[in-house]
């Protein structure tokens, strides 16, 4: 959705028209489309360009709407959709770190230790499960 903010000469207050948007509504969609393709590359200057956005500007607005970098905020994505497909019996570690946009099982198993203190092959994630 595009908005235009517009000034009302009687009053002064700023209205949004259909020709401007807030970083909000552009965010809207993105999150949806980074679940579907998180096996890919997912640049910034790749999503900056999907939400209509310059790189610089996206990294501000992305921050202030969900508290974190888009980099941290797609490693999160990953790994826990690592950890859920690992979840099921016969997934090698290698093609859920694959499958999930990890450049290597070595990528998904640091991340895995920033994230829960443990590498995605731990007792910690066999015995306690996903919910952990």
């Amino acid at each position: 959705m595009l908005y235009v903010a517009t000034k009302n000469e009687r009053d002064g207050i700023r209205h949004l028209s259909e020709h401007e948007s807030r970083p909000i509504d552009r965010f809207g969609d993105l999150v949806a489309w980074v679940l579907r393709h998180l096996d890919q590359d997912l640049t910034v200057e790749i999503l900056a360009r999907r939400a209509g956005m310059c790189p610089s500007h996206f990294n501000r607005a992305f921050k202030s709407v969900f508290g974190s970098t888009p980099g941290d905020f797609i490693e999160n994505l990953r790994v826990n959709e690592a950890r859920r497909r690992l979840s099921s019996r016969g997934k090698t570690l290698r093609s859920v770190a694959a499958s999930v946009g990890f450049s290597s099982s070595q990528a998904c198993r640091r991340a895995f230790a920033r994230r829960f203190g443990a590498g995605p092959s731990d007792s910690f994630f066999t015995t306690k499960g996903p919910g952990v």
